[in-house]
């Protein structure tokens, strides 16, 4: 697990800041580990998901109860 010296955010100073970023500008493994997982976050495949989730939402049958509200929508018939 990441040393993060700095504390919460409503605690930070400016001595502990500068302590947390010379930290990760000392310490290789560090930097390591933060683009790595900065990498695992943000891996640039999100849009493919939303269109991937989009396609089943769009394809996926309705439920009988889902096309009868349709059909009797009080809209429809006015």
């Amino acid at each position: 697990m990441s040393r993060w010296p700095a504390g919460p955010a409503d605690e930070v100073s400016f001595d502990s800041l500068y302590e947390t970023v010379n930290l990760v500008l000392d310490d290789p493994m560090e930097r390591l580990g933060m683009s790595r997982c900065g990498r695992n976050l943000i891996d640039g495949r999100g849009g493919d998901r939303i269109v991937n989730g989009l396609e089943i939402v769009l394809h996926t049958p309705q439920s009988n109860s889902a096309r009868r509200r349709e059909a009797y929508h009080p809209e429809r018939w006015a």
